[in-house]
């Protein structure tokens, strides 16, 4: 699900009115301040009132400045950063002034010393200095932020002793690989008293990744994390008690002089010695119980397995720890009132040893129950589910190498699972006795047999494809060394390769093909999180995930057809629609645009109701793709009324023109072309109005020869302006809010508002302008596409098919002499009679 940059400041617990607006009153504020700065950066103009920054709106043209993009690594434009803006991309001021700073550098090292445009650049960074310096606030407002946090005591209790200091790299090794940035209070001291906080923003925002780290690292149900919560309350207290102090003059917030102030003291501290290797194994030594060590080398399939999942690493991370011994019933009482059935490794473990299990099968049982356990209690997304996932895709895999079959029947009746939480399909499928290809009657064997055969194609069709004779799966025939790319481990939650799809095809542990489709566009989708866009690797993961998409495609329709035919047998064609299903969301799912990306991702999971507390109060009915699949649905429509939901989720929590924003709308248009192929004898009026949206997304959604969104300068415009040219303000996020309430029920209506989104930019902006010019080639544009789209009347006929170019320019050249009636107006009335006299007696001569 859409997930935008999050404020720091978190939900308030008293009952104060929750606005209505998208965003919280923090990112209102930094957003109000970025933009005024912005505005005073794009209005700043010369001594003979030229503005300075007109040749750095947008970037220069890839194809007539390439030496441009060779010498710059890192261009951006006042375009972007505006669009930044209104997308809520900024976390602080600092990053905003960064972005500043890079375009203002970019130009000085590309244009010659002094070039106009250099001369610009120069003049524009010392105004912005000269403007930002002022910025900067009293240190005592940093102090009195941190002593206040410092001294944060519940029930008496001082709970920031554990933030003072950095957790020890020898005791702790994994804390630095699950947490990324990481920062305590003797760090935030030292950069108080280094001057290095010129916002209080940017000190809030460093101990909210403190917190978050916190999080990250430890159990939600742990002291630590409790108390984290009751932190972020009290540091957005704080914060907001210091702004208002700062507003107010003459404020008595202040407090007497100290002789010693606290940072300094915290920072001045030193950091606890790091333990010698002998007390760190002792340590453990003693910590560790008889019962969680492997078992001994004895060779029979029970210890095999055993030891397997004891010594599993991801990288240098071992997953098992959190499941060796059961939760303590003390701090975790509630455990044992949501799970009747707890085990760990070391019941496991004596188990084997006392010789009660009879079949490898009661083992795996017993090892599923755990990692079910886990994923029940646990929140979806913690470390420990997450460990636990992995840890039982590891255990079945084994399992299947030392002979292990789920449909095999066992001499002894294996105990009964108690029903578990939905995870993923390839598990349920492998392991449950109660799954539906358990027992079947055998008219089922030929639909399975020709399931196998379509994996088996899936993956020699990825396996040998080639693009100009070159085969593209080299680089993900095997994982990478952890040796050599330790970080890959960290970046990548679900490391997956062709060797491991291999194993689980031959084990059988695929029953779908959307199962070896989940885990190939897994691997291609790690491949391109963690490679750079430019790099090779990239560029096969998205050829490879394209051509992956057409295969399965390919499959649907031959599945589609072949049940056609046995139609008169069955009456009920369940599994033909089950396969429509299908296919639709996986469309969406795999949809790459030109660039490669895939748009789903941000839809795949809801957003984090910790980091994101504001989503849930905007949206009523949150959902998501993985929700979505889990569903069954009796018809196509029900589908698309959830799939509808989701993307109108996404439309209403994010800015009109944000990258998430189009990404809904494109996955929109996507599903209705795709829902077209099954669905015949819909309504001419829902095919009219599927038709506009479509049309209306295209054109908003339409990428310059340079990749760049056309309709992102109209961001410039503002909200409402002094002379508004009609009596409503046209835009584009109005006219797909009418096209969503299914207003439009004519082309000729739609496209008449559409125009005036147009028009409205060209008469608010001069001739010159980018708006003025993009509002031109995005009519022309709307133009060709609609005819395309109509067939030029043979679809749909509309009197709206009439404005064509010529007609364009008609109303361009009209629309020019208005505009130069009126600049001429204002100009005679700015020039004295005696120059208007002697610009008569010239005309006249």
């Amino acid at each position: 699900m859409p997930k935008r940059i999050h404020s720091a400041s978190d939900r308030d617990d008293n009952n104060e009115s929750t606005s209505t607006s998208k965003r919280t009153r923090k990112a209102t504020e930094l957003n109000n301040l970025c933009q005024e700065y912005y505005d005073t950066f794009r209005s700043y103009k010369s001594e003979d009132g030229r503005i300075l920054c007109e040749n750095f709106i947008r970037l220069p043209t890839k194809r007539a400045n390439t030496d441009y993009y060779t010498s710059i690594k890192e261009p951006i434009d006042l375009t972007e950063i505006q669009q930044k803006i209104h997308s809520d991309q900024y976390d602080s001021f600092e990053q905003f002034l960064d972005d500043i700073e890079l375009l203002i550098n970019n130009a000085k090292n590309y244009y010659r010393k002094n070039s106009m445009e250099w001369k610009d650049a120069n003049e524009l960074s010392k105004y912005f200095y000269s403007k930002t310096k002022s910025q900067s606030i009293d240190s005592y407002y940093f102090e009195e932020f941190f002593t206040a946090i410092y001294n944060t005591q519940i029930d008496n209790r001082a709970i920031t002793d554990i933030f003072l200091f950095l957790p020890s790299r020898k005791i702790y090794p994994d804390y630095y690989l699950i947490v990324t940035k990481p920062i305590d209070l003797k760090m935030i001291a030292m950069k108080i008293q280094n001057n290095e906080y010129s916002l209080l923003d940017d000190m809030e925002n460093d101990l909210l990744l403190m917190i978050s780290n916190a999080r990250k690292y430890n159990d939600p149900k742990s002291q630590i994390y409790k108390d984290t919560c009751a932190l972020k309350k009290i540091i957005t207290s704080v914060k907001n008690e210091l702004d208002t102090a700062l507003k107010t003059p003459n404020d008595r917030l202040r407090l007497s002089k100290r002789d010693v102030l606290l940072s300094s003291e915290v920072a001045n501290m030193e950091y606890p010695e790091e333990p010698d290797d002998e007390e760190i194994i002792q340590q453990t030594n003693d910590d560790a119980d008889s019962e969680t060590s492997s078992l001994g080398d004895e060779e029979d399939s029970y210890r095999i397995l055993y030891n397997s999942i004891r010594n599993y690493k991801l990288g240098a991370q071992s997953l098992i720890d959190p499941f060796m011994k059961l939760p303590n019933k003390r701090f975790h009482h509630d455990y044992y009132e949501e799970i009747k059935r707890p085990i760990a490794m070391s019941l496991i473990k004596n188990h084997i040893k006392k010789g009660k299990y009879t079949d490898l099968g009661d083992l795996v049982d017993d090892l599923k129950l755990m990692f079910d356990n886990a994923m029940q209690y646990n929140q979806e997304g913690s470390l420990i589910y997450n460990s636990a996932k992995k840890l039982l895709d590891v255990t079945l895999l084994k399992a299947h190498e030392l002979g292990y079959d789920e449909q095999k029947p066992r001499l002894k009746e294996a105990r009964v699972n108690i029903p578990m939480i939905t995870i993923k399909d390839e598990y349920l499928i492998a392991s449950s006795p109660q799954s539906p290809n358990f027992q079947r009657n055998r008219s089922s064997k030929k639909p399975i047999k020709s399931t196998e055969q379509n994996i088996q194609s899936i993956y020699t069709f990825i396996r040998e494809y080639r693009e100009n004779d070159i085969g593209l799966i080299a680089p993900f025939l095997e994982l990478p060394s952890a040796e050599e790319y330790p970080d890959y481990y960290e970046t990548i939650e679900q490391p997956i390769d062709m060797s491991m799809i291999k194993d689980k095809m031959d084990k059988g542990i695929y029953k779908r093909e959307q199962d070896i489709i989940d885990d190939l566009n897994r691997m291609f989708s790690n491949a391109k999180v963690y490679n750079v866009d430019e790099s090779y690797i990239f560029k096969y993961a998205s050829r490879l995930e394209q051509a992956l998409a057409n295969k399965y495609k390919t499959i649907i329709i031959k599945k589609e057809r072949t049940s056609q035919s046995n139609r008169i047998l069955t009456k009920k064609s369940l599994n033909t629609l089950q396969d429509k299903i299908s296919y639709l969301i996986q469309c969406i799912k795999t949809y790459t645009n030109r660039h490669g990306r895939t748009l789903s991702t941000v839809f795949l999971t809801l957003p984090s109701k910790l980091d994101y507390p504001d989503y849930y109060e905007i949206i009523q009915k949150p959902i998501d793709l993985k929700r979505i699949e889990l569903r069954q649905y009796s018809s196509i429509n029900d589908l698309s009324n959830d799939l509808q939901l989701m993307f109108d989720n996404a439309l209403l929590y994010n800015e009109p023109g944000s990258m998430i924003y189009r990404d809904a709308l494109t996955l929109q248009r996507i599903f209705i072309e795709k829902k077209r192929e099954f669905i015949h004898n819909d309504s001419v009026k829902n095919l009219v109005c599927e038709l506009l949206i479509c049309l209306f997304i295209q054109t908003f959604n339409y990428e310059d020869q340079d990749g760049q969104y056309v309709s992102d300068s109209f961001s410039e415009l503002p909200e409402q302006a002094e002379n508004e040219p009609f009596d409503s303000v046209y835009t584009f996020d109005l006219i797909r809010q009418n096209l969503d309430q299914r207003r439009y029920r004519r082309l000729d209506v739609f496209q008449n508002d559409l125009f005036k989104v147009f028009e409205r930019a060209r008469k608010l902006k001069p001739t010159h302008s980018k708006v003025y010019q993009d509002s031109i080639k995005l009519q022309k544009y709307y133009i060709h596409l609609r005819d395309e789209i109509c067939q030029h009347g043979s679809l749909l006929r509309s009197p709206a098919l009439l404005f064509n170019e010529d007609r364009l320019q008609q109303e361009l050249v009209r629309e020019r002499t208005e505009k130069d009636s009126i600049v001429s107006t204002n100009s005679q009335n700015s020039v004295s009679p005696a120059k208007s006299s002697d610009s008569d007696e010239n005309k006249i001569s």
